[in-house]
């Protein structure tokens, strides 16, 4: 798990490293939906993501390397896309710890 002990720069980032990131933050959150979405849209109910601040703030990204900026925004891309193309009456949260 080396990829989440180090901060990576982008000069020293691999695509393995790269790779384990983005699907513990992007596709688990797709790949999760997928498994549980029609038991969500029969009973009409929610879905809950729990995400980092960093992906939408940009003094986050100014301090962390962009390879991880670039991962911490896509998570919330996906949640906004999944919201979209879901079942009608979808109802989705995106909690953001340390939002105020």
């Amino acid at each position: 798990m080396q990829a989440f002990s180090k901060t990576y720069r982008l000069e020293e980032v691999t695509p393995e490293a790269y790779d384990l990131v983005f699907r513990t933050n992007v596709s688990s959150a797709i790949f999760m939906t997928q498994a549980f979405i029609d038991e969500v849209c029969q009973r009409r109910g929610n879905i809950l993501n729990i995400a980092s601040i960093g992906g939408l703030q940009s003094l986050y990204c100014r301090q962390k390397p962009v390879s991880l900026c670039a991962v911490k925004s896509g998570a919330h891309r996906v949640f906004t896309a999944l919201c979209k193309e879901l079942c009608p009456g979808y109802s989705g949260q995106l909690s953001l710890p340390g939002a105020q």
